[in-house]
């Protein structure tokens, strides 16, 4: 009954029989939420919390449980043992939703406070290294150097503090997407994305790249701002990563109408060497890194496209086969689903 609920409600849920199960169903599928009655066979509920917050990987995870039992002393052994939240039964739908929500809001701020902690340690400290090294080389040695040597360090030092720049108003966009609410309204997705284009003209000109536009597109409804960045970072991947064997990058942008006729689907196709599914698993993850090299990035990216385009009531995804190129997708509502959209 609960699993149907809540697949009724959008979640996508994973069914153990026990405790000792839900153990291995846990580490298995990296769930964000468990629900867990207290009495059940093999291992009961307090035994798999236990369990749960032994193990570095599950420690963290959200855990309410579910009992008839309405005494307090019980109630509070759960809790001690670490339950975020406790529901006795009967309990309504509402209440188990709203239990759901909370808790999961309540993970998101964390993992977002892990994450901001994470860039401000690793991914600033990266072009941090040059601008002190080549500040300190032009205020102790400046006068006496080579006219190319301190053009170079300047160069530097400007190309380390954008990168600081762009890293520091990508995790503003995160976080406030999260906050915001934004009215949504129908889009003209092409002329929108002339406009992106026309704004990365300078870097589809450096890479070389051929870039193909649809000529008609489905409609669509969302935030125009957040919509633009969702395009940005699309074709900033295709350009670094759509290219193969030496070859500029060939890149494909277009949409289509999908069949129930509420959504559309937009995406954008490269001719790079293709994702495995272990990588693929690991896209629109804030942080995670596929490549290495030159052009690799901070990982910020694509968890903004998934955040803004989920609060705007789409999707997102990818489909690659290695050799084969990428496909990156995202859809919207084909048109305005409600006024706005709240935090």
């Amino acid at each position: 009954m609960l699993q149907e609920l809540l697949e009724i409600n959008g979640y996508e849920v994973v069914c153990a029989v026990h405790g000792e199960e839900g153990l291995r169903q846990a580490s298995e599928t990296t769930p964000d939420l468990v629900v867990c009655d207290i009495a059940m066979p093999v291992m009961d509920g307090y035994a798999m919390l236990e369990a749960l917050r032994r193990n570095p990987e599950t420690r963290a995870l959200p855990v309410i449980l579910l009992t008839a039992l309405a005494e307090r002393d019980r109630i509070r052994q759960g809790m001690n043992l670490g339950a975020d939240d406790y529901l006795t039964k009967p309990f309504t739908e509402t209440e188990l939703l709203q239990s759901i929500a909370a808790r999961l809001e309540k993970k998101g701020l964390i993992d977002e406070l892990d994450a901001f902690a994470h860039t401000v340690a690793h991914g600033l400290k990266n072009p941090l290294t040059p601008v002190l090294g080549n500040a300190s080389l032009l205020a102790h040695a400046g006068p006496t150097l080579p006219e190319s040597t301190r053009k170079k360090a300047v160069e530097q030092i400007l190309e380390s503090a954008r990168q600081m720049r762009a890293i520091i108003d990508e995790l503003l966009l995160l976080s406030s997407v999260r906050r915001a609410s934004v009215t949504t309204e129908p889009i003209e997705m092409g002329a929108l994305v002339k406009r992106v284009l026309s704004r990365m003209e300078y870097e589809i000109r450096d890479r070389q790249a051929e870039v193909s536009v649809a000529e008609t597109w489905p409609p669509a409804a969302g935030h125009v701002p957040w919509i633009e960045e969702v395009w940005s970072n699309y074709v900033a991947n295709a350009l670094k990563y759509g290219g193969r064997d030496g070859q500029p990058p060939c890149i494909a942008l277009g949409g289509e109408a999908l069949p129930d006729g509420r959504f559309s689907r937009f995406w954008v196709r490269d001719s790079g060497a293709g994702l495995t599914p272990e990588q693929q698993g690991r896209l629109f993850v804030p942080f995670t890194r596929l490549h290495q090299g030159p052009a690799q990035g901070h990982g910020l990216g694509l968890s903004i496209v998934r955040r803004i385009v989920e609060k705007l009531d789409g999707r997102v995804g990818v489909e690659s086969t290695p050799g084969a190129g990428s496909l990156f997708f995202f859809t919207l509502p084909a048109g305005v689903p409600r006024g706005h959209t709240g935090p």
